[in-house]
Formats: structure tokens, C-alpha cells, sequence
């Protein structure tokens, strides 16, 4: 039995009978069949802090194999998803406040380059609660690519502990809040790893930031903030600026 674990959300694994025979190919296919892959999109197996090489170990046995953290990488693509945008009516969304700042001023840090980095937290008392972020990357002035080899070596760091991987942020020098179909493409594909996976995305000049989730033809905008309004320590799924 190979445990495979997502390297968003609860860290409860797949779990796959193994006969001798099967290899890395094989469960590779198991997995693009059973996620419903796209073809920007490449199934990412990190075993011990290394990734599997697809092509170069692809006769690889892996009935020996304990534990592989599962992510998604997202290839540069012209693929297109039409999303209608829609506000959300439930409180589904806390955030510390330390960690807004900590997201920002990563975000700050670098003037002329895009940055991105992992949301950490749980999902408790109905709402995903995000306690903590993990730099990741810097790209350069229009795009960050976030390493899919980095997101599930953190993931196996946190997998014994509360708190798990629940989503994502970068930031933006220009379009505001707005989610480019790079980054809708990019959260599909880690939704497909954990549904209630969110995005931040963080508008530097503006100092604004907002989440997003997708459900089915629609861009969810979980919440927007101001960050030079006080927020209190919390902000709880406020909502105080209309869409654009």
C-alpha cells in the first residue's frame, strides 16, 4: 500500500494497492485518470524532499515506497476559463492579521517583481482559519511561478502537526486585485488537490488585497481588505468594497 498525500488540505492520504510490477508511470496515469489532469497541467510525486523523475524513473518500482507527497505543476498555456464573479454570503474565511502583514511585506520587499508564498491554517468551526505563510518564490515584473517540488516539501514538514497548506498568495505591480487566467488556472489545478483551497491576491500600490475560491462557473471573491483600515487582529469574511 502507497500512501500518497496532497500537498494542499488535511493531510489524509490516497491510498493505493501496489502490486510488484506497478511503477512510477503506471501511478502516474492512476493519478492524471482519478484528478482529471488537463494538458497544461503535470502531476508533480516528491518523495523525501526529491521529485520523482517522470522520464528518467519511469520503470520505477515503487511497492518500496512508504510516502509521496502529490502536487500540481501549471504549464504556461493559452488555455482559457470563463468565470462569472460573484460576492461570497457566508463568513467561510479568518485571517490574523500578522499574517496579512507578513504576506504584504514580502510583497514590499521586492518593487519591481511578483512574489508568491503558501497560506497555512485549518479548517475549524465551519471556516477555513488561516494562522500563518511561507514565502515561496520572487518571479520577475508580470508573473511568479510557484515550485511545486518547495510546496510539497512544506507540506510533508507540516503533516504531522494542526496545520496543513490551505492556499495560496502572490502579489501584483499592476491590474489591481483582479485574478489574471494565469492564477485562475493556477488555483483550479491546486483545487483539484483540496477543494476549499483559496488564492490571496495582494495589490502592493494599492495596498489591497482579496481571496478567491472557484465553485463550478464562478469566481468566488471570498473577501477584500483595505490594509490601511484597522482590522482588529481578525478580519472574518468582511466585506466593505464592491466588486469592480
Amino acid at each position: 500500500m502507497v500512501k500518497i498525500f496532497p500537498a494542499f488540505g488535511n493531510p489524509t492520504p490516497l491510498r493505493l494497492k501496489v502490486h510488484p510490477d506497478y511503477t512510477l508511470d503506471y501511478i502516474t496515469q492512476r493519478l492524471v485518470d482519478f484528478l482529471k489532469i488537463d494538458a497544461d497541467e503535470e502531476v508533480i510525486l516528491v518523495h523525501q524532499g526529491k521529485k520523482l523523475n517522470l522520464k528518467g524513473e519511469k520503470n520505477l518500482r515503487v511497492q518500496n515506497i512508504d510516502n509521496l507527497t502529490l502536487c500540481i505543476g501549471v504549464k504556461r498555456t493559452n488555455r482559457r476559463v470563463y468565470l462569472r464573479k460573484k460576492l461570497a454570503e457566508s463568513k467561510v474565511l479568518q485571517i490574523k492579521e500578522e499574517v496579512l502583514k507578513k504576506c504584504f511585506t514580502h510583497a514590499q520587499k521586492y518593487v519591481d517583481k511578483e512574489v508568491g508564498g503558501l497560506l497555512i491554517g485549518e479548517v475549524a468551526e465551519d471556516k477555513l482559519q488561516i494562522t500563518n505563510s511561507v514565502a515561496i518564490a520572487e518571479g520577475d515584473s508580470v508573473s511568479v511561478d510557484l515550485d511545486p517540488v518547495k510546496i510539497a516539501n512544506k507540506a510533508e514538514e507540516l503533516r504531522n502537526g494542526k496545520n496543513y497548506v490551505v492556499g495560496w498568495y502572490h502579489s501584483h505591480l499592476r491590474n489591481g486585485t483582479s485574478m489574471s487566467m494565469r492564477d485562475i488556472l493556477t488555483q483550479l489545478a491546486y483545487q483539484k488537490l483540496y477543494p476549499k483551497t483559496v488564492a490571496l491576491i495582494i495589490d502592493r500600490a494599492k495596498k489591497e488585497v482579496e481571496f478567491f475560491r472557484i465553485e463550478a462557473d464562478q469566481l468566488i471573491s471570498l473577501m477584500k481588505i483595505l490594509l490601511s483600515k484597522p482590522m482588529h487582529g481578525v478580519a472574518i469574511c468582511l466585506r466593505k468594497y464592491p466588486l469592480t
